[in-house]
């Protein structure tokens, strides 16, 4: 046995398949359930299971067992650590390159729910008494669609999707009810986290009992990505998001809260910071309230490249809601100025912005950047209010992207420059308020009756 086990291994380094393996003479069982049940094993026996639920469905694989006597303090895991019927061994899994979510017990394929098997397969790889390799790593998910009331995002765990492949859909619980956000935070803060390679679809499963018709009136919905630095006492930092699909989301499809009220000593640790979205799109659904990028309190440093943040199209007018609103808070209730906690350093590089009443709000944000983004089949492209300061937009096309206006400053300063401005039906600067500082230069206009294009080229 001991040289078998050396022979696996061996195998197992050099990218073993199953063929492979059948040559050590390994016995085979068809699933999980058969491994459990598996009597009188003795130390370091070995087995191939070829599916958790059954054959070929991607989450068997190689174990050997443990006794007891050995090593008594392995927790089982329903995965990577099998407990079996009759005894408190373990068997162990071998020979894999990730911890894949289908070794829990996730299929893909199926209209089941996969709550509990994602998120087991995603606290292994977090969990702070793991033993066997450092903490953190990689959950894969394979190709298929799963089903999920929600997840949540661990310390230093990344998931690794296939980009078109794997889609993600939140499902009720068993009474039909459904959580108000998809992917949130652990406690704490969660840092080293990257997410790539996911469709998520906002429309909610019902999970048996009750009716559609109630699910769809009884609130608005949900949020896709919801990281409450306030809720977690903690927030998002270091973390990568790419190649991902927002889709149809109710309330939101990424949201920020960081903190919110400079008297509490630990607010500026209540913070998503270092954060960076690429070819990440989020459309949103046609409600007033949808909003696809919400950011309100301490939120800095965070990028979008090659992003886009739209309605669904409407060939008669541009549809209602906003699509991206970032919001500082103000330091007490009875004080306008927004200076509170900020959002701040947020850049838009190479970006899109369609289908909506209004593209940007912004209120009380410092630092935003917007370049060379497309803005189409908008009433309005930005509102700028309440102490915004060192908000550049530049090099950047609007095409049909003001009905009503272009831009409308109130108490706060914009520099608008390089930016070409077509077939836009009316462009003009509503200014109001106090404290307006504009500055434009090089703006280019290919529109008919526009107005106050002198504005926009002075300072």
């Amino acid at each position: 046995m001991k040289y078998s086990i050396v022979f696996v291994f061996i195998l197992s380094f050099f990218g073993a398949t199953a063929q492979d393996l059948e040559a050590t003479h390994l016995k085979h069982v068809a699933n999980i359930e058969a491994l459990k049940a598996l009597a009188n094993p003795t130390h370091g026996a070995m087995v191939y299971v070829q599916g958790y639920h059954n054959i070929n469905d991607r989450g068997g694989g190689y174990f050997y067992y443990i006794d007891p006597i050995h090593d008594a303090n392995i927790v089982p895991d329903n995965g990577m650590n099998i407990r079996p019927n009759r005894n408190n061994g373990i068997w162990k899994r071998i020979n894999y390159r990730e911890v894949s979510i289908a070794f829990f017990g996730a299929l893909g394929g199926d209209i089941l729910d996969d709550t509990k098997a994602v998120q087991e397969a995603i606290d292994y790889v977090g969990n702070v008494n793991q033993t066997s390799f450092p903490k953190g790593g990689t959950v894969y998910f394979p190709k298929g669609t799963y089903y999920v009331q929600q997840i949540v995002l661990r310390n230093r765990v990344s998931l690794l999707g296939e980009f078109g492949g794997t889609i993600i859909q939140p499902i009720t619980d068993i009474n039909g009810f459904y959580k108000s956000s998809l992917v949130i935070l652990e406690k704490g803060f969660v840092e080293q986290v990257n997410v790539e390679g996911f469709t998520f679809y906002g429309t909610v499963k019902n999970n048996h009992q009750r009716l559609a018709a109630e699910m769809e009136n009884e609130d608005s919905g949900m949020h896709c990505f919801d990281f409450n630095a306030n809720e977690t006492n903690g927030g998002l930092w270091y973390a990568n998001f790419k190649n991902i699909h927002i889709s149809r989301f109710k309330k939101t499809g990424i949201r920020f809260e960081g903190g919110t009220d400079y008297d509490l000593n630990n607010e500026f640790n209540r913070v998503n910071q270092f954060i960076s979205f690429e070819n990440v799109r989020v459309l949103r659904t046609n409600s007033a309230e949808s909003k696809a990028l919400y950011m309100f309190g301490q939120n800095a440093q965070i990028n979008f490249l090659n992003c886009s943040f739209s309605g669904v199209f409407n060939p008669d007018q541009p549809p209602p809601g906003i699509n991206v609103w970032l919001e500082s808070t103000p330091q007490n209730p009875n004080q306008m100025i927004k200076l509170g906690p900020q959002t701040s350093l947020i850049n838009f590089d190479t970006c899109t912005f369609e289908n909506a009443d209004l593209a940007f709000h912004l209120e009380g944000a410092y630092a935003i950047n917007i370049k060379g983004s497309w803005f189409e089949n908008l009433n309005k492209s930005f509102d700028v209010v309440e102490y915004c300061r060192g908000v550049d937009i530049s090099n950047n096309k609007f095409q049909k992207a003001g009905t009503r206006y272009l831009l409308s400053l109130d108490n706060s300063g914009v520099t608008f420059t390089n930016n070409l401005v077509r077939q836009t039906q009316s462009v003009e600067i509503i200014k109001s308020g106090r404290d307006r500082n504009f500055y434009g230069k090089n703006n280019y206009y290919e529109s008919p009756g526009t107005s106050n294009q002198s504005y926009f080229n002075k300072n």
